[in-house]
């Protein structure tokens, strides 16, 4: 897998055609789909199972080193190679499944954005038209008690809605075709806050997790 890693950003047009768009597109919407099935995020419990997995395989071999000391050399073997295999098997997993995708054409050819430089005086003018929008949309946002943006229907209507805008977007750029599962809240949201993240999209069970707090 890292010999991929190295050869791949030779192969730009090769990694968009056979693996961006087609084994991997093909293998995301079938695995996003089937984890689509749970209410909750898949890979959420996987890391909350993981880590409990090492914590207790940590707590087995230290008292293992205690109750017999003289074999200290076998007890941390018997430790390392599981964990050094469950990581280079999440490695392989990540690499193969969505690193792959970072030596892919930019999206910019793909869309075919026009990229250019533009005087301030045209970043003024933009600052300036979408405040006046902003200004113009403020008063049609509904509000709670403390005056706080409130979505109507919560997050799980923004949910609903995201696959009909993609929909929509594929028309134009067709790109954006496919059929996934629903983004999914995070459990953690709250302790999330303190990263400063809104949501990360997991390549292990392609699923779109969002910080809903």
């Amino acid at each position: 897998t890292y010999l991929f890693l190295v050869l791949a950003p030779h192969f730009p047009n090769f990694i968009e055609k056979v693996y961006s768009r087609g084994i991997n597109h093909f293998t995301t919407m079938i695995i996003s789909q089937l984890t689509g099935l749970f209410p909750f995020s898949v890979v959420e419990i996987g890391l909350y199972a993981l880590i409990l997995f090492v914590l207790f395989d940590l707590f087995y071999h230290f008292y293992l080193l205690i109750k017999q000391p003289k074999q200290w050399k076998k007890t941390l073997v018997s430790l390392c190679l599981p964990l050094l295999n469950i990581a280079c098997l999440l490695w392989i997993i990540l690499s193969s499944t969505w690193l792959l995708n970072y030596s892919r054409v930019p999206l910019e050819v793909s869309l075919e954005l026009k990229s250019s430089k533009h005087p301030k005086e045209d970043l003024t003018e933009l600052y300036a038209y979408l405040i006046s929008e902003l200004n113009t949309l403020r008063p049609l946002v509904e509000e709670d008690k403390e005056g706080y943006m409130m979505i109507p229907g919560g997050y799980q209507s923004v949910f609903e809605r995201v696959p009909k805008v993609y929909d929509n977007l594929s028309k134009e750029y067709p790109i954006f075709k496919g059929h996934y599962g629903k983004a999914k809240s995070i459990l953690a949201s709250p302790l999330m806050n303190y990263t400063g993240l809104t949501g990360i999209y997991a390549p292990f069970t392609r699923e779109a997790n969002i910080n809903t707090a």
